[in-house]
């Protein structure tokens, strides 16, 4: 035996920048098909590429010297290169900086398989297995901690909440809830499709960033802006 026996299998999943939409139908093969040459550079096997217009799924049976991280940094980089390049110059298309992968067995690799190529009936048929498809559902890959809000009781009446207990709150617990509410919906909705307009402004600020990353301040700046000015 001149090499290792290994039987190395990952389903590795990743997500396009924000969630949006950007494998379009007639983009998709091609950029599937790069990510096959890629992952085949690096000597490992790839089993089944599928996915929908947000996100990827891949199959691999890893060479046992190739590194994970490296076979995706490439196959995310060399399919967004062909896309920005040859496929739609001109036009917005960016993987998110992380991704997923989950070690399976070689029994279980062929059930893998199976639910990489139907994706879009899954999807559809709501029979996607949800830890794969929520992880890249917060743009943050951090640990997210869970906020609570102190309020005083407020009077409900069929169910309804009194809106004036709710704004007799000072401003910062105001501020924590409307937080909290606008993650309990996001954790929920997290991927909702922009419009034509909303979709066309992101990808002229991006490209305007592009071209000038020192018009940008970082994030700490503009928060101690926002305290001295408004306290």
């Amino acid at each position: 035996m001149r090499e290792p026996f290994t039987q190395l299998y990952l389903h590795l999943v990743w997500a396009t920048w924000d969630r949006m939409p950007l494998i379009r139908p007639d983009l998709r093969q091609a950029i599937y098909g790069c990510i096959h040459k890629q992952v085949t550079k690096h000597r490992c096997q790839p089993l089944a590429i599928g996915g929908m217009d947000d996100h990827v799924h891949v199959l691999v049976r890893f060479h046992p010297m190739a590194r994970v991280s490296e076979v995706v940094q490439h196959a995310k980089g060399a399919s967004s290169h062909l896309v920005t390049q040859v496929l739609d110059p001109g036009g917005f298309f960016k993987w998110q900086g992380y991704y997923g992968a989950f070690t399976i067995s070689k029994q279980q690799a062929p059930h893998v398989r199976d639910y990489i190529l139907r994706q879009e009936e899954h999807h559809l048929g709501g029979t996607a297995i949800e830890t794969l498809e929520r992880i890249f559902h917060h743009r943050d890959p951090r640990p997210r901690v869970r906020r609570t809000v102190e309020a005083p009781r407020v009077r409900t009446t069929s169910r309804r909440i009194d809106m004036d207990a709710i704004l007799a709150l000072d401003v910062d617990r105001r501020i924590s809830l409307v937080t909290a509410i606008w993650e309990s919906i996001a954790a929920e909705n997290p991927a909702p499709r922009l419009t034509d307009d909303q979709r066309s402004e992101l990808q002229g600020r991006i490209a305007a960033h592009e071209r000038d990353p020192s018009s940008a301040i970082p994030a700490e700046d503009a928060l101690r802006r926002l305290h001295e000015k408004f306290g």
